[in-house]
């Protein structure tokens, strides 16, 4: 049935499954009528049991993935050391590198890219994220929708969105972009460049109360709690901390 297995205990109580390649100990060992699956580490795919289709590649890579019913297409990809870990029914995530998309124990999520090192790392039930870069969207647990994409640099310049829980519906993109924003009344920020509204802060208002748009190196990048602010431009709107309202085009 074009089963190939190497290594103590992988596949070890296959009945009807086909197409599987599992590589290392233990590599898909509860598997028994999944099928074309790949796990190749130890203890890649470990817990899966009747689920079709899954790639799992490095150590503890979908660990946790338990399919729900028989021969589902679960389309998840986990290439990385725990990359995917905690994930359990949940279809459809791409995460690469490591301990990207790990998340929480018993939970499931799905829909969700996360490229680089501790990429969406704490994800819990939030779905359909991208998050790309070493720390993207690190903290997000049931935030939902967000792009994300920019990488750590140090302690201070943070991978993009790095802060976020739960907010949803943003756009980040560059190093420290957004990186302290954690509520849903940042939903709907746009942040396009190096450091764009870094430090902008939740304060649990309604949904989309603090929504900002900066686009350029460092627009917007005191902005604390300013709610309605628009910038475009390098250093865009440089001083604002919390004024409101304000539209900010050019050069600071």
């Amino acid at each position: 049935n074009g089963t190939v297995a190497i290594g103590k205990d992988a596949l070890k109580i296959l009945t009807t499954g086909g197409g599987n390649t599992a590589v290392g100990y233990q590599a898909g060992t509860a598997i028994t009528k999944g099928r074309y699956s790949t796990a190749i580490g130890y203890r890649a795919l470990y817990t899966e049991d009747v689920g079709d289709e899954s790639t799992a590649v490095g150590y503890g890579a979908l660990f946790s993935q338990n399919s729900d019913s028989d021969n589902e297409s679960t389309g998840n990809t986990g290439l990385g050391l725990t990359a995917g870990y905690y994930n359990v029914t949940g279809q459809n995530n791409t995460y690469l590198g490591y301990s990207a998309g790990k998340g929480a124990s018993g939970q499931s999520n799905s829909n969700n890219t996360a490229v680089g090192k501790d990429a969406l790392l704490a994800v819990t039930t939030g779905g359909s994220n991208v998050a790309i870069g070493s720390g993207a969207l690190q903290a997000d647990t049931t935030g939902i929708q967000n792009v994300a994409i920019g990488s750590y640099y140090n302690a201070s310049y943070v991978g993009a969105m790095a802060a976020n829980t739960e907010g949803s519906e943003c756009v980040a993109i560059g190093t420290a972009a957004l990186q302290t924003a954690n509520e849903n009344d940042n939903d709907g920020t746009i942040a396009i460049g190096w450091g764009a509204c870094r430090v902008q802060a939740g304060t649990g208002g309604a949904q989309y109360a603090n929504a900002t748009t900066a686009v350029g190196h460092k627009a917007l990048t005191a902005l604390t709690t300013g709610a309605g602010n628009t910038a475009l431009g390098y250093t865009a709107g440089l001083a604002i901390t919390t004024g409101a309202n304000n539209t900010a085009l050019g050069y600071t």
